[in-house]
């Protein structure tokens, strides 16, 4: 077993996990304890990971500089007992996640450990709370964080509403997901209630929860970030994914390549929320 130093992100930590899942190891996971702290949430629902925790003083600037994927190509000649790893330079100038310590298998899926009181507790969530038909399509909505959306140059309330706005139809319920910290997203709810759109709201649970939650939906649209990398690697939906012009050579780098040529999953820049719509219309059957 050995210990693994990485990147604070769940995103960041996901790019590293669909390769060390098939590394036939088991890792002890340290991580930077920036604010929000989000990264260990994703680890402790991993098989392969035996422990994780935050440590005080560690930045992820000291993982970038000592990345040892920086120094070895390949999985096999990293022996060190700790190891130094992140993906995110890689994938951000826009290669391919195979690429990535090539010499190991590549995987689209994950299994996370969720418990039967997280999986009762979505279904709760979806089906027992609320007045949704099961014959519904389920379409999740992950706006994120104002300071999430200052920070990219992104989509605020206005611009998510009218995509709901344009969605809507009567067979099909929203699914507002989000972790406590995104206020955004949390303001969109009372929004959809109030023009009397059908809408759950799944915001602020546990990280297992939300998982259980996105493997049920038919379709999912998110901001860049490690919830909708979450999203596509736990189970096959429609997914649309939108990205900022600061981090655009990161589309299509990660996913599946055989749901990126189907359509999918379909990763972009920010547009308007009618040309949003517009592609969604004309590409998928919802």
């Amino acid at each position: 077993m050995r210990l693994l130093s990485t990147a604070p992100g769940i995103g960041d930590g996901l790019f590293i996990v669909q390769k060390l899942i098939n590394a036939n190891e088991k890792f002890i996971v340290r991580i930077p304890s920036s604010y929000p702290q989000r990264g260990k949430s994703v680890w402790d629902l991993l098989p392969q990971v035996t422990e994780s925790a935050y440590y005080d003083n560690f930045k992820f600037r000291e993982v970038r500089y000592r990345n040892h994927a920086a120094s070895h190509v390949f999985w096999k000649d990293i022996q060190d007992k700790e190891i130094f790893l992140e993906a995110n330079t890689h994938v951000e100038a826009g290669k391919r996640i195979e690429g990535f310590l090539p010499d190991l298998p590549t995987s689209f899926r994950l299994k996370f450990k969720i418990d039967v009181n997280q999986e009762n507790r979505a279904l709760d969530l979806i089906y027992s709370l609320h007045s949704v038909s099961p014959l519904n399509k389920l379409i999740g909505i992950y706006c994120a964080s104002y300071a999430g959306s200052r920070n990219w140059g992104t989509w605020g309330l206005i611009e998510w509403l009218q995509l709901v706005e344009l969605l809507n139809e009567p067979d099909r319920t929203f699914v507002i997901i989000g972790a406590p910290y995104d206020d955004l997203t949390q303001e969109l709810f009372p929004k959809l209630l109030e023009k009397n759109i059908p809408a759950i709201n799944t915001v602020g649970e546990d990280l297992g929860t939300t998982i259980e939650v996105l493997k049920r939906l038919d379709m999912f649209i998110g901001f860049p970030s490690g919830l909708s990398i979450v999203n596509e690697l736990c189970g096959a939906k429609k997914t649309f994914m939108f990205y900022s012009r600061a981090i655009k050579n990161i589309i299509n780098t990660w996913g599946d390549p055989k749901r990126i040529e189907s359509g999918e999953l379909k990763e972009c820049l920010f547009c308007s929320p009618e040309q949003a719509y517009e592609w969604i219309k004309n590409n998928w059957t919802i």
